[in-house]
């Protein structure tokens, strides 16, 4: 599995410790006092720096897998302050497809539910949630989507 904004690598470290299923992580370059690659190292696991942003290329792995995974990711809001758009989230899910699953394989995603004082949403979930939409197979429990690669 590819877990893109994977932080530490919790989720790869309990996918190859719990089901042995091989994980790399992508995430920010690292910076200096950073733990977040400290611990990723620590649990032996695989982390490629990349930044995820709008219309950029995801990085070549080399290879392809079953499931790739978006748990909550920080990556949504641009240097200048604006959220992605929903074609901006469905350009990175095309590339998702086409780059790192198999046939068959399926894309998971979770998008913050945490909300701010005020009790809105901590950012504006309704473009996530159209990209989601004009993929054929997909499916929302909750924040949870899952989105089969188109054939």
């Amino acid at each position: 599995m590819v877990d893109i904004g994977s932080g530490p690598c919790f989720l790869g470290y309990t996918a190859r410790t719990v089901c042995e299923i091989e994980a790399i992580g992508i995430d920010l370059p690292e910076q200096p006092g950073d733990i977040a690659w400290r611990v990723a190292r620590a649990l032996g696991q695989t982390i490629i720096a990349h930044r995820i942003e709008p219309y950029q290329p995801i990085p070549n792995l080399g290879r392809r897998f079953n499931v790739a995974t978006i748990i909550a990711p920080q990556f949504y809001r641009k240097a200048d302050g604006r959220f992605w758009t929903a074609v901006e989230w469905g350009d990175l899910f095309g590339q998702i497809f086409s780059r790192y699953l198999v046939p068959g394989g399926e894309l998971v995603l979770r998008i913050n539910a945490n909300k701010r004082g005020n009790g809105s949403d901590m950012y504006d979930h309704a473009d996530v949630v159209k990209a989601v939409e004009r993929v054929p197979g997909s499916r929302r429990d909750d924040w949870f989507f899952s989105m089969p690669r188109p054939a």
